[in-house]
């Protein structure tokens, strides 16, 4: 692991606990592959998609993640 994916290690105390084991797991992944599908990530962490969406959605609402690019062309 990069030094960059460690930094997520323990983000959920740098932002008052607000992130499970299971979104540190899902920000590592797209820290280590910023292009990584929400069904890659499913597969991985073996969870479902829709969670995965949820998560996401959080995860900009906390400005820890923003969309770069088109909706279809984007990252």
């Amino acid at each position: 692991m990069g030094k960059k994916v460690q930094a997520f290690k323990n983000i959920g105390g740098q932002i008052g606990g607000q992130i499970s084991d299971t979104q540190q797991a899902i920000l590592n992944l797209i820290f280590e592959n910023n292009k990584i599908t929400r069904k890659k990530i499913a597969e991985s962490l073996e969870i479902n998609k829709l969670a995965i969406q949820k998560n996401l959605n959080k995860f900009k609402q906390l400005g820890l993640i923003e969309r770069m690019g088109s909706d279809y062309g984007g990252y």
